[in-house]
């Protein structure tokens, strides 16, 4: 823009330059009629981002300037496709009726569209959040809001610069943030790259706005929690810069942020981003999900259910009160097998009643969106009465309303096949508002009227094939065929002349006419304000509705845990209090799924036996058994049965695997550079009461130095952490610490050898294995046998 005349330019693309140039980081829609339209390098860039025309417009210049546009109604699509793609949008409308408007139409931008504030959620289930970093000294905070539910969070992390830099940048990988607003201090370059985050960087916040202040101080907050905060310049800070930045892309429209919940991190298992993936329980990517412990479990009915899961998966809890609490729930729903698919049945048939709220108290709000809510309120009552008889003692499900009267008023109300537009009228049901009724009775007897007078006119002029009819250019007309015309009576006023027939209109005509046009406006103006009446009394009980809101997506977790254990034969896991781990029968809860015959393995760790050295050659099933050791303690610390024939654990603070190897080449690391910080990472925050799942450490560099290194680990885990942990590897002569360390016990994977025939048997077996068997595993994955024989 920077070559344009603007003195030259015409008024309307004056009005848009100037717009642009307030929102230049951003994609400018720019709202004329039906179409929301972009010009010069907006128009080039959304034209081939979007695959739609690129077309001209005269603006005054030489030479017509680039232009595109999308239909009004399907902008949201087209928003979505450009903020997937990095951008930013800001979306400008029309602030008066073009109808009434005095010259050039007022504009302005309205909201500003990002990939942490896209409202846009039919694709995508799962939260989208927008987080805030603050520093300070030895201490940092993080903020994070759901725009499009409300949901806000903060977290809290202490210890120098690298210490809480890590755990806070874990959390962003785990929650997988969208968007991060921070301060040039803080460097997150790598990970902003690695999960594709959009960076705002901007100016260090050092005090609080009264608008703040304001905002703060109306945030629904645990009294604890708001003692802590408010003595907690970090995280005040950090809700501030995110408070700003919601200001200046979202405008007056964060009404719908109320309540604030602190995560704490002591009161969680902490799972780093590693070991989620690792574990497969979340994907690396958002698409796919098959394969992960997330889409195993997630049968839920509802998105808000998903949600909730998705948080208890990031949210492993520490509190075996908590713990337990869950696992009574699930198992009086497995013991109900009918009740369970009564609630489920009911569950199908409610919507996303946190995303239609946030709409509804939005502009872009719409009778469908309280329709929605109509039908998810409708079978609230029996799923109340089903969680009721189950007579749970102590439940996070007993706080449930089933809000009959807010039903009620949306049942009378509202007509279901009501138009997406409020304005549009046909909104409102006959019957409740006499005063609508009324007008409605007056603008039928006034077409009935118009039929009378046209079968009046018929007799008066002979004229069979007169008709009244009305567009809305011409209103209500007199149409006659041109050889009619001769019958035509002294008091008919020509309107309009086509080449078979003549239009007409008499005083008589006109006057109902405003009648009826009159009728029409008030009708609707009135059903709108109804409306309006009708949406205010929701948003009065916003509070309540999100309360039972929160209740159902518990109850889909619940009941859907329930339906997988019965599906898979999982079982209620017992928590054990003197700290030992006993499983029998454990299986993997992914792998067995896609196998047609599973072997499951005991597993039992207590404190004199709190090592588990495991030999065994590759294939023979040792990662498999180790994962499903560390998923079954993750289901349990989540509130679900757990896959196995039974299983007493205890409650772990960390869970820490090295498995595999993610090379960071984006970085410059090797292998074994990063096998060596995740150990580093391991010796540096495991307790007593972490578990520690370890494969092949040692194995990225040279056999002498791999060896040496692993039995130093091991030597290091025993002597200082002490946490249970299970140690696979090739390393035969790790054996013999056995001798050394009462603690560590030897395991192997069983092998049966007849014949030379060589059978895995995938059975966990006390002792050692002296083979690697690497040319029977060379043989089974296909290597030519020429290469076999020379081996």
């Amino acid at each position: 823009m920077k070559n344009i005349n603007y003195e030259k330019l015409t008024p309307m693309m004056k009005q848009y330059v100037d717009l642009k140039g307030e929102n230049s980081d951003s994609i400018l829609m720019f709202r004329m009629g039906d179409f929301y339209e972009m010009f010069l390098e907006d128009a080039v860039i959304a034209s081939k981002e979007l695959d739609i025309v690129l077309t001209g417009r005269e603006a005054g210049l030489e030479e017509r300037v680039p232009m595109c546009g999308v239909p009004h109604h399907a902008v949201d699509n087209y928003i979505n496709r450009l903020i997937n793609k990095g951008y930013k949008v800001a979306i400008c409308d029309q602030l008066e009726d073009p109808k009434l408007a005095k010259g050039l139409v007022k504009r302005g931008v309205t909201r500003i569209i990002t990939p942490g504030t896209n409202l846009d959620y039919h694709e995508y289930d799962g939260s989208n959040y927008l987080g805030s970093i603050y520093t300070g000294f030895n201490s940092m905070a993080l903020s994070y809001v759901d725009f499009s539910t409300g949901d806000l969070y903060i977290t809290y992390a202490q210890g120098n610069y690298n210490e809480s830099n890590s755990i806070l940048r874990n959390q962003i990988s785990i929650l997988e943030i969208k968007e991060l607003i921070i301060s040039s201090e803080i460097n997150l370059k790598d990970i902003s790259e690695n999960k594709n985050i959009l960076i705002n960087d901007v100016e260090r916040q050092t005090e609080f706005n009264e608008e703040f202040l304001k905002f703060y101080q109306n945030l629904k907050k645990d009294k604890i929690v708001e003692s802590m905060i408010e003595k907690n310049d970090v995280m005040l800070l950090s809700l501030a810069q995110l408070h700003l930045y919601l200001k200046q892309t979202q405008f007056d429209f964060i009404n719908h942020i109320r309540q604030l919940e602190f995560i704490d991190l002591d009161k969680y298992m902490i799972l780093d981003n590693h070991t989620l993936y690792s574990l497969d329980i979340f994907s690396e990517t958002d698409k796919k999900l098959e394969g992960t412990l997330l889409h195993l479990l997630d049968k839920t009915k509802t998105s808000m259910g998903y949600r909730k899961l998705r948080y208890f998966l990031e949210h492993p809890l520490k509190e075996k009160k908590q713990i337990k609490t869950r696992l009574n729930i699930v198992d009086s729903l497995v013991k109900n097998l009918i009740v369970l698919d009564s609630i489920r049945k009911y569950l199908s048939d409610i919507y996303d009643i946190e995303r239609i709220l946030v709409k509804v108290s939005g502009q872009s709000n719409s009778p469908k969106d309280l329709i929605q809510l109509k039908k998810s309120f409708t079978g609230l009552p029996s799923l109340k009465n089903l969680i009721d008889n189950l007579n749970l003692q102590d439940s996070i499900l007993l706080d449930f309303e089933s809000l009959d009267e807010l039903h009620q008023l949306l049942e009378k109300s509202l007509l279901e096949d009501a138009p997406f537009s409020p304005k549009e009228g046909s909104v409102i049901k006959d019957g409740f508002s006499k005063e609508l009724d009324d007008l409605k009775s007056n603008t039928i007897n006034s077409k009935t009227w118009i039929l009378d007078y046209e079968n009046e006119l018929k007799v008066e002029t002979g004229i069979s094939k007169l008709r009244i009819k009305y567009n809305k250019i011409l209103g209500y007309f007199i149409e006659i065929t041109k050889s009619h015309t001769d019958k035509i009576p002294e008091y008919f006023i020509r309107k309009q002349t086509l080449v078979n027939s003549e239009r007409y209109f008499t005083e008589k005509l006109k006057s109902t006419e405003m009648t009826i046009l009159n009728s029409k406006d008030k009708i609707d103006s009135l059903e709108f304000n109804l409306y309006e009446g009708i949406r205010n009394e929701i948003l009065n009980n916003y509070d309540r509705i999100l309360k039972v809101a929160n209740v159902i997506a518990n109850i889909d977790v619940f009941s859907n845990f329930a339906y997988v254990a019965q599906k898979y034969s999982y079982v209620k896991p017992e928590l054990s209090n003197s700290g030992y781990l006993d499983i029998k029968g454990g299986r993997h809860p992914i792998v067995e799924k896609n196998v047609d015959i599973f072997i499951d393995n005991d597993t039992y760790i207590d404190m004199k036996n709190n090592f588990i050295l495991l030999t065994g050659p590759n294939m023979a099933g040792k990662s498999t058994y180790m994962r499903q050791i560390a998923l079954i303690s993750i289901m349990m610390q989540i509130g679900s049965f757990v896959p196995c024939e039974s299983a007493s654990l205890p409650v772990f603070d960390r869970i820490f695997t090295r498995i595999g190897a993610h090379d960071n080449l984006y970085m410059g690391e090797s292998t074994f550079m990063v096998e060596m910080k995740e150990m580093a990472d391991i010796i540096e925050n495991a307790t007593e009461n972490s578990l520690i799942i370890l494969d092949e450490v040692g194995r990225g560099t040279s056999t002498y130095d791999g060896l040496s290194l692993a039995k130093s680990l091991i030597e290091y885990i025993v002597e200082n952490i002490n946490a249970k942990t299970i140690f696979a590897t090739h390393f035969h002569e790790l054996t013999d610490l056995q001798y050394k360390y009462s603690n560590i016990k030897n395991q192997t994977m069983q092998v049966r050898e007849k014949d030379g025939d060589i059978q895995f048997l995938r059975k966990v077996i006390d002792g050692t294995s002296d083979k690697s068997y690497g040319i029977h595993v060379a043989t089974l994955a296909g290597i030519k046998e020429s290469i076999i024989r020379k081996a």
